[in-house]
């Protein structure tokens, strides 16, 4: 049996060289010899939930793993179901419980596939899960999370980033008033999804479901969102013979339309939004689709409602110093995802890098900034992929020098820039925050519709934008006033929610 502590030796040396960006094949570095390679596993959580798209998991999360044959017709030296376990440092990585062994790679360099569910349970029957959705506001198994995009992984990549997802579809109808109907009108509905499989079993090697049975009403659960109801069911390749079926008590009306009007089927991972305008003579449904998140790289921005539009969080970046760019050096036309550190040059006083803090178990942005040299000229900034001509919410939080003041402005190299909904913000152009000692969580909707010629306009005074305006943006963070420090993380954009 290997030493559990060279384990955790070796996983916190990978944990190191990624959060630094090294290289582990540098000349010159030191390195940990061990005879077998262990898998060293990190990963972020999936849901339905748009604030938790893309979240690390917290200390002490079960999940079970199995390492299969590249074919995925084999198990490989019994990796079936074993116990791993979030841990709290570093942050984001998993580990087997004390005393027990870690995962190993075939030596002989053969390739493999990871695959891994949560929660973990210890009796599963011929690796497949049991679920029921006919309650739909039971805990189980709407919590269920599955990955099975490490593939082609061993001892060469033992480093596993795996993308923990749900395997359930979400149903989501908004109730809208339509001519001669008041919001009002709509309350207290009672919403079925009629002649749809309540039970299934989730095959957890193959990734499908199986045992489909008990096609029954599934009551629709009232959302946070006024007049709106959802459910997770089970997804299916057809849905002839669905209906979805709505009571309104306050209008003395019922109704119910087939889901296979607008729909062919119903995939794992994706959410259907029927949306339904009931007027005095009728009712219209139009119904969308969109993915959680792309399934390649959940911080990679494709355009659903799921997303956060920052496409490489804070965390997700190497520790260390970022380098510094110049206006000269065009920043905006750097590839999107980036985040740089512009100054008016090379030799300007002030620094910034990626830290880890410790107390909150993520990597931050610390900027430094002894001379203001104008908001164009000194900043953090993030290179944006291109949005909707819609309102989207900034999220972020952030402390710095006492009384210091940060703009935070989303704009393009000449100068177009996105206006600021927020009544309470002397500038539409600019949101101004002062800092405090203690982390302060901001929220600021801006509208990418309009755009204003000026940070500082004080009247709404707005041209639309364009095309090449939306294609060309990117988020800034610059000091108002010299001698600023600010740390920065969590920084989220997302559509704003009606």
């Amino acid at each position: 049996m290997e030493n559990k502590l060279l384990y955790t030796a070796l996983l916190m040396a990978a944990a190191s060289l990624t959060f630094c960006g090294c290289d582990n094949n540098n000349e010159g570095e030191d390195e940990i010899q061990t005879t077998d390679t262990p898998l060293v596993l990190t990963g972020k959580n999936y849901s339905f939930d748009p604030k938790a798209a893309g979240a690390e998991w917290k200390n002490g999360k079960n999940i079970g793993i199995f390492l299969t044959t590249e074919n995925g017709e084999e198990i490989i030296n019994s990796y079936e179901n074993v116990l791993y376990k979030s841990i709290e440092v570093p942050a984001g990585y998993f580990a087997p419980p004390v005393g027990d062994d870690p995962v190993y790679f075939p030596q002989d360099g053969s390739k493999t596939n990871l695959i891994a569910y949560f929660p973990y349970s210890e009796s599963l029957t011929e690796n497949r899960i049991a679920m029921d959705v006919s309650n739909q506001n039971s805990a189980s198994p709407f919590n269920f999370l599955y990955s099975n995009n490490c593939k082609g992984v061993g001892k060469d990549n033992n480093k596993v980033v795996m993308e923990l997802r749900p395997v359930l579809s979400q149903v989501v109808l908004d109730l809208v008033p339509g001519d001669g109907v008041t919001k009002e009108y709509l309350e207290e509905a009672t919403v079925l999804l009629k002649g749809m499989n309540s039970k299934a079993q989730f095959n957890l090697l193959s990734a499908q479901f199986e045992n489909l049975e008990a096609k029954k009403d599934i009551k629709m659960r009232a959302s946070e969102t006024a007049n709106s109801d959802t459910a997770q069911v089970i997804p299916t390749a057809s849905i002839e013979g669905a209906q979805l079926y709505v009571s309104l008590p306050k209008m003395n009306r019922e109704y119910t339309w087939e889901l296979s009007e607008k729909l062919s089927e119903l995939k794992q991972g994706y959410r259907y939004i029927c949306t339904a305008t009931i007027s005095l003579d009728k009712i219209s449904v139009e119904t969308t689709e969109e993915p959680i998140a792309d399934w390649t790289d959940g911080n990679q921005a494709t355009g659903n409602l799921q997303e956060n539009w920052i496409q490489r969080t804070i965390d997700d970046l190497p520790t260390g110093a970022i380098k510094v760019e110049t206006v000269n050096d065009k920043p905006w036309q750097y590839e999107i995802g980036n985040w740089i550190f512009v100054a008016k040059s090379v030799s300007q006083i002030g620094e910034a890098a990626v830290i880890n803090e410790s107390s909150l178990g993520h990597n931050v942005i610390h900027c430094k900034i002894n001379d203001n040299n104008t908001w164009y000229k000194t900043y953090i900034a993030h290179r944006m992929p291109t949005p909707k001509r819609e309102v989207y919410t900034l999220k972020f939080k952030m402390k710095g020098t006492a009384n210091k003041s940060v703009r935070c402005i989303i704009l393009r190299e000449d100068k177009k820039i996105i206006a600021i909904n927020a009544p309470d913000n002397k500038y539409q152009g600019a949101y101004m925050l002062n800092l405090t000692e203690e982390y302060k969580e901001y929220q600021i909707d801006f509208d990418f519709s309009k755009q204003v010629l000026s940070i500082y306009n004080t009247v709404t005074d707005y041209t639309e934008t364009t095309d090449e305006v939306l294609e060309n943006l990117f988020l800034q963070f610059s000091p108002a006033n010299n001698d600023t420090e600010f740390h920065l993380y969590d920084v989220v954009l997302e559509l704003k929610k009606n």
